[in-house]
């Protein structure tokens, strides 16, 4: 029974979990591309704009999935404390 209440909240990690680490990855593949300096001449300016943007969403992104594996963390805890 204890082990049915608490498998949905360590799915619920693991999904977090899984979805950081695929963020992260892709957070890292974007930060290398910004890092290329010729990113940043004149006739890359639209490349640049559109990687910025979508750095913008993939940090807004990690932000909320870090928050919902901070509350799966934090519900599975209490659960396992009761």
């Amino acid at each position: 029974e204890r082990r049915d209440r608490l498998r949905p909240l360590k799915q619920a990690r693991e999904r977090a979990e899984a979805e950081l680490t695929r963020l992260n990855k892709a957070k890292s593949s974007l930060e290398q591309q910004l890092a290329d300096p010729a990113l940043y001449q004149e006739e890359n300016k639209a490349r640049l704009q559109d990687l910025l943007l979508e750095k913008g969403e993939l940090d807004r992104k990690l932000t909320a999935v870090e928050e919902a594996w901070l509350e799966a963390e934090e519900k599975l805890e209490a659960a396992e404390r009761s």
